[in-house]
């Protein structure tokens, strides 16, 4: 049992605050990458066609 459970608790709430929101930037930036890359495909296709 720690001594000061307070101390351990903020920490823990601090942790799983900090893996939620590094989550969430991993996804936007996932989310900009695959439009970025549907952007590619579609110059590509254009650049072909014309």
């Amino acid at each position: 049992m720690p001594a000061s459970p307070s101390r351990w608790m903020k920490r823990t709430v601090l942790g799983l605050a900090t893996v939620a929101t590094l989550g969430a930037v991993g996804a936007a930036n996932a989310d900009a990458f695959s439009d970025y890359e549907k952007n590619i495909q579609a110059f590509a296709e254009q650049a072909q066609t014309s």
